[in-house]
């Protein structure tokens, strides 16, 4: 009986290295890349690894992935930047994570509603809990509307 056991365990391990690793977490397979940045501009797959961009190049075998998705007639492009957003300091303002990560967009620009006198609650408020990228146009009048307040 413990033979048995002891080749059952050995046969498990001997499967489990032979097994093939997995070299993606996720795969884009058939868009069209457009990467300017490195020249792409063509139908490719894309490896995903955690975080981070294992490979482009065409035909990467889906075997090599967790999970592939199906991306035909697609594009497939780095983070987009929103140039003008109001994420802050206005009745209108949106949580960048709310609305630019499902249009693609990675970074978002805002643009002057917060000054130096209002930096710090923007970056508590905004800038730190945000997945998305949040760089910022500073209000050099120190807070949105403080010209007004003053009277000009």
């Amino acid at each position: 009986m413990q033979r048995h056991l002891a080749l059952l365990i050995l046969l498990v391990l001997l499967t489990a290295t032979a097994a093939p690793a997995q070299s993606y977490d996720i795969l884009l397979k058939g868009g069209h890349v457009i990467d300017p940045a490195n020249g792409i501009d063509q139908v490719m797959d894309v490896g995903i690894s955690g975080d981070h961009i294992a490979r482009v190049a065409p035909n990467l075998s889906a075997e090599e992935a967790r999970k592939t998705l199906d991306v035909k007639g697609l594009y497939v492009t780095p983070g987009l930047i929103d140039l003008h957003a109001h994420v802050y300091g206005y009745s209108g303002s949106l949580f960048p994570d709310d609305t630019a990560l499902l249009a693609g967009t990675t970074t978002v620009l805002d643009a002057g509603g917060s000054g130096w006198r209002t930096f710090d609650d923007f970056k508590k408020k905004i800038i730190e809990p945000s997945k998305t990228r949040v760089l910022v146009f500073l209000n050099i009048v120190g807070a949105r509307n403080a010209w007004a307040r003053c009277g000009g």
